[in-house]
Protein backbone atom coordinates (compact mmCIF):
# COMPACT_ATOMS: atom_id res chain seq x y z
CA UNK A 1 0.00 0.00 0.00
CA UNK A 2 2.81 2.36 0.87
CA UNK A 3 4.45 1.50 -2.45
CA UNK A 4 1.31 2.55 -4.36
CA UNK A 5 0.99 5.74 -2.33
CA UNK A 6 4.61 6.67 -3.00
CA UNK A 7 4.17 5.94 -6.69
CA UNK A 8 1.22 8.31 -6.88
CA UNK A 9 2.99 10.92 -4.80
CA UNK A 10 6.08 10.93 -6.99
CA UNK A 11 4.29 10.76 -10.34
CA UNK A 12 3.37 14.22 -11.54
CA UNK A 13 1.71 12.82 -14.64
CA UNK A 14 -0.60 10.59 -12.59
CA UNK A 15 -1.44 13.39 -10.15
CA UNK A 16 -2.21 15.75 -13.03
CA UNK A 17 -4.39 13.17 -14.79
CA UNK A 18 -6.45 12.47 -11.65
CA UNK A 19 -6.92 16.04 -10.49
CA UNK A 20 -7.54 17.47 -13.94
CA UNK A 21 -11.11 16.11 -13.78
CA UNK A 22 -11.90 18.25 -10.75
CA UNK A 23 -13.48 21.71 -11.04
CA UNK A 24 -10.74 24.37 -10.96
CA UNK A 25 -12.00 25.78 -7.65
CA UNK A 26 -11.42 22.39 -6.05
CA UNK A 27 -7.87 22.15 -7.33
CA UNK A 28 -7.13 25.44 -5.60
CA UNK A 29 -7.95 23.77 -2.29
CA UNK A 30 -5.80 20.68 -2.94
CA UNK A 31 -2.77 22.83 -3.64
CA UNK A 32 -2.57 23.59 0.07
CA UNK A 33 -2.02 19.93 0.98
CA UNK A 34 1.68 19.96 0.17
CA UNK A 35 4.30 21.89 -1.75
CA UNK A 36 4.62 19.04 -4.23
CA UNK A 37 0.89 19.09 -4.97
CA UNK A 38 1.12 22.82 -5.46
CA UNK A 39 3.98 22.28 -7.91
CA UNK A 40 2.03 19.69 -9.92
CA UNK A 41 -1.27 21.56 -9.93
CA UNK A 42 0.13 24.90 -11.04
CA UNK A 43 2.03 23.71 -14.11
CA UNK A 44 0.96 25.24 -17.45
CA UNK A 45 0.21 21.73 -18.76
CA UNK A 46 -2.14 20.93 -15.86
CA UNK A 47 -3.89 24.28 -16.09
CA UNK A 48 -4.79 23.79 -19.75
CA UNK A 49 -5.73 20.14 -19.22
CA UNK A 50 -7.93 21.00 -16.24
CA UNK A 51 -9.79 23.76 -18.08
CA UNK A 52 -10.28 21.71 -21.23
CA UNK A 53 -11.67 18.69 -19.42
CA UNK A 54 -13.98 20.60 -17.08
CA UNK A 55 -15.49 22.80 -19.75
CA UNK A 56 -15.93 19.95 -22.23
CA UNK A 57 -17.76 17.70 -19.77
CA UNK A 58 -19.82 20.58 -18.32
CA UNK A 59 -19.20 19.73 -14.70
CA UNK A 60 -22.23 20.84 -12.67
CA UNK A 61 -20.19 22.76 -10.13
CA UNK A 62 -18.22 24.59 -12.78
CA UNK A 63 -19.79 27.31 -14.93
CA UNK A 64 -17.37 29.46 -16.94
CA UNK A 65 -20.06 32.14 -17.34
CA UNK A 66 -20.28 32.72 -13.58
CA UNK A 67 -16.92 31.54 -12.27
CA UNK A 68 -15.17 34.18 -14.38
CA UNK A 69 -11.83 32.41 -14.54
CA UNK A 70 -10.48 35.26 -16.62
CA UNK A 71 -10.76 37.53 -13.56
CA UNK A 72 -9.37 35.21 -10.89
CA UNK A 73 -6.90 37.27 -8.84
CA UNK A 74 -3.41 35.83 -8.32
CA UNK A 75 -4.18 33.06 -10.82
CA UNK A 76 -2.48 34.44 -13.92
CA UNK A 77 -1.88 30.96 -15.38
CA UNK A 78 -5.57 30.06 -15.29
CA UNK A 79 -6.57 33.48 -16.56
CA UNK A 80 -4.12 33.36 -19.45
CA UNK A 81 -4.89 29.75 -20.39
CA UNK A 82 -8.64 30.32 -20.23
CA UNK A 83 -8.49 33.38 -22.48
CA UNK A 84 -6.25 31.64 -25.03
CA UNK A 85 -8.25 28.40 -25.11
CA UNK A 86 -11.80 29.68 -25.13
CA UNK A 87 -11.99 33.44 -25.60
CA UNK A 88 -9.54 34.24 -28.40
CA UNK A 89 -12.31 34.65 -30.99
CA UNK A 90 -14.79 36.35 -28.64
CA UNK A 91 -16.38 39.54 -29.96
CA UNK A 92 -18.61 40.45 -27.01
CA UNK A 93 -17.98 39.95 -23.29
CA UNK A 94 -20.58 41.01 -20.76
CA UNK A 95 -19.76 39.52 -17.38
CA UNK A 96 -21.45 39.62 -14.02
CA UNK A 97 -18.51 39.04 -11.74
CA UNK A 98 -18.68 37.25 -8.42
CA UNK A 99 -15.58 36.75 -6.24
CA UNK A 100 -14.67 33.13 -5.57
CA UNK A 101 -13.80 34.19 -2.03
CA UNK A 102 -14.76 37.24 0.08
CA UNK A 103 -11.05 38.01 0.43
CA UNK A 104 -10.47 38.14 -3.32
CA UNK A 105 -10.38 41.52 -5.00
CA UNK A 106 -11.36 41.34 -8.63
CA UNK A 107 -9.16 43.16 -11.13
CA UNK A 108 -9.06 43.54 -14.88
CA UNK A 109 -6.50 40.86 -15.82
CA UNK A 110 -3.48 41.46 -17.99
CA UNK A 111 -4.48 38.31 -19.89
CA UNK A 112 -7.34 40.29 -21.41
CA UNK A 113 -4.97 41.21 -24.24
CA UNK A 114 -5.56 37.73 -25.68
CA UNK A 115 -9.12 38.77 -26.60
CA UNK A 116 -7.87 40.66 -29.63
CA UNK A 117 -11.15 40.24 -31.58
CA UNK A 118 -13.25 41.81 -28.82
CA UNK A 119 -15.57 44.61 -29.94
CA UNK A 120 -17.88 44.96 -26.92
CA UNK A 121 -16.65 44.78 -23.29
CA UNK A 122 -19.18 45.44 -20.52
CA UNK A 123 -18.00 44.95 -16.93
CA UNK A 124 -20.12 47.60 -15.24
CA UNK A 125 -21.07 47.23 -11.56
CA UNK A 126 -18.71 44.28 -11.02
CA UNK A 127 -16.72 45.44 -8.00
CA UNK A 128 -13.50 45.71 -10.01
CA UNK A 129 -10.55 47.24 -8.15
CA UNK A 130 -7.06 48.36 -9.09
CA UNK A 131 -5.94 50.31 -12.13
CA UNK A 132 -6.99 49.99 -15.76
CA UNK A 133 -4.20 47.83 -17.21
CA UNK A 134 -2.31 48.98 -20.28
CA UNK A 135 -3.05 45.57 -21.81
CA UNK A 136 -6.69 46.58 -22.17
CA UNK A 137 -5.59 49.29 -24.58
CA UNK A 138 -4.28 46.70 -27.04
CA UNK A 139 -7.83 45.61 -27.93
CA UNK A 140 -7.91 47.84 -30.98
CA UNK A 141 -11.19 46.37 -32.30
CA UNK A 142 -13.14 47.65 -29.28
CA UNK A 143 -16.15 49.81 -30.10
CA UNK A 144 -17.91 49.70 -26.72
CA UNK A 145 -16.10 49.80 -23.36
CA UNK A 146 -18.15 49.95 -20.17
CA UNK A 147 -16.33 49.93 -16.80
CA UNK A 148 -18.97 52.10 -15.12
CA UNK A 149 -19.68 51.85 -11.38
CA UNK A 150 -16.69 49.90 -10.10
CA UNK A 151 -13.86 50.72 -7.68
CA UNK A 152 -11.15 51.43 -10.23
CA UNK A 153 -8.29 53.71 -9.21
CA UNK A 154 -5.21 55.25 -10.76
CA UNK A 155 -5.00 57.20 -14.01
CA UNK A 156 -6.61 56.70 -17.37
CA UNK A 157 -3.78 55.09 -19.38
CA UNK A 158 -2.28 57.31 -22.06
CA UNK A 159 -2.46 54.24 -24.30
CA UNK A 160 -6.26 54.51 -24.37
CA UNK A 161 -5.73 56.65 -27.47
CA UNK A 162 -4.93 53.42 -29.34
CA UNK A 163 -8.60 52.35 -29.19
CA UNK A 164 -9.45 54.37 -32.26
CA UNK A 165 -12.60 52.35 -33.06
CA UNK A 166 -14.29 53.24 -29.76
CA UNK A 167 -17.77 54.69 -30.05
CA UNK A 168 -18.85 54.45 -26.40
CA UNK A 169 -16.62 54.85 -23.32
CA UNK A 170 -18.10 54.57 -19.82
CA UNK A 171 -15.68 55.08 -16.92
CA UNK A 172 -18.01 56.96 -14.57
CA UNK A 173 -18.60 56.20 -10.88
CA UNK A 174 -15.10 55.01 -10.04
CA UNK A 175 -12.16 56.56 -8.20
CA UNK A 176 -9.99 57.23 -11.26
CA UNK A 177 -7.52 60.07 -10.72
CA UNK A 178 -5.04 62.18 -12.62
CA UNK A 179 -5.61 64.24 -15.75
CA UNK A 180 -7.68 63.35 -18.78
CA UNK A 181 -4.95 62.23 -21.22
CA UNK A 182 -4.68 64.25 -24.39
CA UNK A 183 -4.61 60.96 -26.31
CA UNK A 184 -8.39 60.74 -25.79
CA UNK A 185 -8.49 63.18 -28.69
CA UNK A 186 -7.55 60.27 -30.99
CA UNK A 187 -10.91 58.58 -30.36
CA UNK A 188 -12.67 60.44 -33.15
CA UNK A 189 -15.49 57.88 -33.47
CA UNK A 190 -16.68 58.45 -29.89
CA UNK A 191 -20.33 59.39 -29.52
CA UNK A 192 -20.55 59.00 -25.70
CA UNK A 193 -17.80 59.86 -23.21
CA UNK A 194 -18.78 59.27 -19.60
CA UNK A 195 -16.15 60.10 -16.94
CA UNK A 196 -18.37 61.56 -14.22
CA UNK A 197 -18.00 60.93 -10.47
CA UNK A 198 -14.27 60.27 -10.39
CA UNK A 199 -11.28 62.16 -9.01
CA UNK A 200 -9.98 63.52 -12.31
CA UNK A 201 -7.98 66.73 -12.14
CA UNK A 202 -5.98 69.04 -14.32
CA UNK A 203 -7.21 71.15 -17.23
CA UNK A 204 -9.63 70.10 -19.92
CA UNK A 205 -7.29 69.08 -22.76
CA UNK A 206 -8.01 70.98 -25.99
CA UNK A 207 -7.57 67.64 -27.81
CA UNK A 208 -10.88 66.57 -26.28
CA UNK A 209 -12.49 68.92 -28.77
CA UNK A 210 -11.24 66.80 -31.68
CA UNK A 211 -14.11 64.38 -31.01
CA UNK A 212 -16.32 65.69 -33.77
CA UNK A 213 -18.78 62.76 -33.51
CA UNK A 214 -19.36 63.26 -29.78
CA UNK A 215 -23.00 63.59 -28.71
CA UNK A 216 -22.79 63.21 -24.92
CA UNK A 217 -19.97 64.46 -22.69
CA UNK A 218 -20.33 63.80 -18.95
CA UNK A 219 -17.44 65.10 -16.82
CA UNK A 220 -19.41 66.26 -13.76
CA UNK A 221 -18.29 65.77 -10.17
CA UNK A 222 -14.52 65.69 -10.65
CA UNK A 223 -11.69 68.08 -9.76
CA UNK A 224 -11.07 69.52 -13.21
CA UNK A 225 -9.84 73.12 -13.09
CA UNK A 226 -8.79 75.90 -15.40
CA UNK A 227 -10.77 77.49 -18.23
CA UNK A 228 -13.17 75.87 -20.65
CA UNK A 229 -11.09 75.65 -23.86
CA UNK A 230 -12.30 77.80 -26.73
CA UNK A 231 -12.04 74.72 -28.95
CA UNK A 232 -15.25 73.46 -27.30
CA UNK A 233 -17.14 75.05 -30.19
CA UNK A 234 -15.82 72.32 -32.51
CA UNK A 235 -18.14 69.73 -30.93
CA UNK A 236 -20.97 70.53 -33.30
CA UNK A 237 -22.84 67.25 -32.74
CA UNK A 238 -22.98 67.59 -28.96
CA UNK A 239 -26.44 67.08 -27.40
CA UNK A 240 -25.42 66.86 -23.73
CA UNK A 241 -22.61 68.81 -22.06
CA UNK A 242 -22.25 68.39 -18.32
CA UNK A 243 -19.21 70.00 -16.66
CA UNK A 244 -20.88 70.69 -13.31
CA UNK A 245 -19.28 70.27 -9.88
CA UNK A 246 -15.70 70.88 -10.94
CA UNK A 247 -13.31 73.80 -10.40
CA UNK A 248 -13.54 75.45 -13.80
CA UNK A 249 -12.77 79.16 -13.86
CA UNK A 250 -12.75 82.10 -16.23
CA UNK A 251 -15.47 83.14 -18.62
CA UNK A 252 -17.61 80.87 -20.75
CA UNK A 253 -15.96 80.99 -24.18
CA UNK A 254 -18.10 82.58 -26.87
CA UNK A 255 -17.53 79.52 -29.04
CA UNK A 256 -19.71 77.45 -26.71
CA UNK A 257 -22.76 79.22 -28.10
CA UNK A 258 -21.95 77.60 -31.46
CA UNK A 259 -23.16 74.24 -30.10
CA UNK A 260 -26.63 74.68 -31.58
CA UNK A 261 -27.56 71.00 -31.16
CA UNK A 262 -27.29 71.16 -27.37
CA UNK A 263 -30.32 69.92 -25.45
CA UNK A 264 -28.71 69.80 -21.99
CA UNK A 265 -26.10 72.24 -20.70
CA UNK A 266 -24.86 72.11 -17.11
CA UNK A 267 -21.98 74.26 -15.87
CA UNK A 268 -23.26 74.46 -12.30
CA UNK A 269 -21.08 74.66 -9.18
CA UNK A 270 -17.83 75.80 -10.72
CA UNK A 271 -15.93 79.09 -10.37
CA UNK A 272 -16.94 80.64 -13.69
CA UNK A 273 -17.11 84.44 -14.03
CA UNK A 274 -18.15 87.12 -16.48
CA UNK A 275 -21.52 87.89 -18.06
CA UNK A 276 -23.99 85.34 -19.39
CA UNK A 277 -26.77 86.17 -21.80
CA UNK A 278 -27.25 88.11 -24.99
CA UNK A 279 -27.44 86.93 -28.56
CA UNK A 280 -25.08 83.97 -28.09
CA UNK A 281 -27.34 82.20 -25.66
CA UNK A 282 -30.37 82.59 -27.89
CA UNK A 283 -28.66 80.46 -30.54
CA UNK A 284 -29.16 77.38 -28.36
CA UNK A 285 -32.81 77.07 -29.39
CA UNK A 286 -32.87 73.27 -28.90
CA UNK A 287 -32.09 73.52 -25.19
CA UNK A 288 -34.34 71.65 -22.77
CA UNK A 289 -32.20 72.04 -19.63
CA UNK A 290 -29.67 74.72 -18.69
CA UNK A 291 -28.07 74.88 -15.24
CA UNK A 292 -25.58 77.64 -14.37
CA UNK A 293 -26.10 77.94 -10.61
CA UNK A 294 -23.29 78.08 -8.07
CA UNK A 295 -20.77 80.14 -10.07
CA UNK A 296 -19.38 83.68 -9.75
CA UNK A 297 -21.00 85.34 -12.73
CA UNK A 298 -21.19 89.12 -12.70
CA UNK A 299 -24.64 88.90 -14.27
CA UNK A 300 -26.98 86.39 -15.87
CA UNK A 301 -29.52 87.71 -18.34
CA UNK A 302 -32.31 85.41 -19.47
CA UNK A 303 -33.15 86.26 -23.09
CA UNK A 304 -36.82 86.94 -23.69
CA UNK A 305 -36.83 84.37 -26.49
CA UNK A 306 -36.17 81.65 -23.91
CA UNK A 307 -39.58 82.16 -22.40
CA UNK A 308 -41.08 81.01 -25.70
CA UNK A 309 -39.23 77.67 -25.63
CA UNK A 310 -41.48 74.89 -24.45
CA UNK A 311 -40.18 72.42 -21.81
CA UNK A 312 -37.10 74.52 -21.05
CA UNK A 313 -35.78 74.13 -17.48
CA UNK A 314 -33.59 77.08 -16.47
CA UNK A 315 -31.56 77.29 -13.27
CA UNK A 316 -29.02 80.01 -12.52
CA UNK A 317 -29.58 80.93 -8.88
Amino acid sequence: MNHVRDQVWHSPDLVEQIFSWLPPRSTLQFRRLAKRFNQYLTSPYFTRLNLTRCIERRCQSFHPSTDNILFWPDEAKYSSAFSQLFLFSLRELKATLEPVSPTWRLRIPKAIHHLHNLMHLDLNSSGLTGEIPIELCTLIQLEHLNLHNNELTGPIPIEIGQLVQLKVLYLGLNAISGPIPSSVGNLTHLTILNLFDNQLEGNLPPELCNLSSLQCLHLQNNRIHGPIPSEIGQLQNLHVLNLSKNRLCGEIPATLWNLTNLKTLSLAENELTGHVGGNGLTRLFRLRTIDLKGNRFDSVCVPGEFFNLEHLRWSHF
